[in-house]
Order: structure tokens, then sequence, then C-alpha cells
């Protein structure tokens, strides 16, 4: 009778504890399809931000081919200020070097 009391007793534990671990496994598959979904938005967001940047950078080509004279002289006009500024550094004299005092020699 004692063996049948433990095996009831096991089998009790046992079904408790599959029922506790199936609602916990529920409720986290619960937050997880939660979790996707949101993360679905923010991928779809993307999406259309990206079509929208990739029509801009396409409108964008097409202006500068269509005015590539202007956005030359532009270019032009910045690579030589920016030119300019890295020769004025380049063709500075380093400073001389001060003669050294008089040293005695000690012996």
């Amino acid at each position: 009778m004692n063996d049948i009391l433990h095996a009831n007793i096991f089998f009790f534990i046992s079904s408790v504890s599959t029922i506790l671990i199936a609602i916990l496994v529920g409720v986290i598959l619960f937050y997880i399809a939660r979790i996707m979904r949101d993360i679905s938005d923010i991928v779809r967001k993307i999406n259309n931000v990206s079509d929208d940047l990739e029509r801009d950078f396409q409108d964008l080509r097409h202006e500068i081919k269509n005015e590539g004279v202007k956005v030359r002289s532009i270019i032009d006009v910045a690579l030589g200020f920016f030119l300019s500024r890295v020769q004025k550094r380049a063709t500075r004299k380093p400073k001389p070097a001060t003669p050294p005092e008089h040293i005695e020699d000690v012996q």
C-alpha cells in the first residue's frame, strides 16, 4: 500500500509540474509573438523609408545629370579651397633650431 501511495504522489506532482511548465511556455510564446509583431512593424517601416530614400537618390542623380555644370563648379570651388589649405600647410618652413647654450666640458 505504501508503494501505491508513493506512486500516486509522484504522478500528482508530475502532472502539476507539467501543467505549470505548459502554462509558462504558453506565456513565453505569447510575449515572443508580440515581440515578433513589433519587429515586423519596424522592418516594414524601414522598408518604406529605404524605398523613399532610394527615390530621393534617384531624383538627386537625375538633378546632378541635368545640372552637372553647376555641381561641378561647386565641387571645383570646394576642392580648390581644400587643396589651397593643404598646400599652405605643406609649404610652411620648419622653425629654425635654437643653438644650444654654451656647454662646459666636465672632466
